[in-house]
């Protein structure tokens, strides 16, 4: 699923007043918003409120992109246990469709790069600067599969760090069984592209 820019000028104050089920879907949002959202979750000022918003419009959003976004989130992130606790149970409730699986057979398949939008125009002026890692990930167009192995990747790393938090440690093994019953997890391949992304999960687990 690719993106297209379809909410121009989307204000990140419409987030406080709209219901997260009325959102457009991704099919229709800009990559600016993608960044803002993300550029909000990891930023140690605003309310948790905000950031809870910010974390269930990307789910809601319900695309590749905004996956890897929370995927990308939950393995930079080091401001509250709490949020990286939220972030592995909202990914624990994505699946991989079995239909994915084809886009998933070969790890040497790189994705496209996304053409370059300026959606974040009129952000809050502190979410105007979009860190150089948050760039990069913008310039990146995920498959259902690549984001099916950030979001692995991620939930990993947090189970296998033994500094975190075991609350947030926790709720990633949870993620990561939740997500290795999906449909599509005995297909996808894993980074050594020989391994399924299930079987790794038994490994993890």
């Amino acid at each position: 699923m690719s993106l297209k820019l379809g909410i121009p000028r989307l204000r990140l104050s419409a987030l406080q007043s709209v219901q997260a089920a009325r959102l457009p879907s991704l099919a229709h949002a800009c990559v600016g918003l993608l960044c803002v959202l993300a550029h909000l979750l990891l930023s140690p000022v605003p309310p948790a409120l905000c950031s809870y918003r910010a974390m269930t419009t990307l789910r809601n959003l319900n695309s590749p992109k905004a996956t890897a976004m929370l995927a990308l989130v939950l393995s930079r992130d080091s401001s509250s246990a709490i949020l990286r606790h939220e972030i592995a149970f909202v990914l624990g409730q994505l699946r991989i469709p079995s239909a994915s699986a084809g886009d998933a057979a070969v790890q040497g398949d790189a994705p496209a790069p996304a053409p370059e939008h300026d959606g974040a125009a009129n952000a809050p002026p502190q979410y105007r600067e979009t860190p150089e890692f948050l760039k990069e990930q913008l310039k990146v167009e995920h498959s259902e599969a690549t984001a099916a192995r950030a979001t692995f990747a991620a939930l990993a790393q947090c189970l296998e760090n033994a500094r975190e938090h075991p609350m947030a440690r926790h709720e990633a093994a949870l993620a990561l069984g939740s997500l290795g019953a999906s449909a599509g997890a005995a297909e996808t391949r894993w980074e050594d592209g020989a391994t399924s992304v299930q079987d790794t999960v038994i490994r993890l687990l």
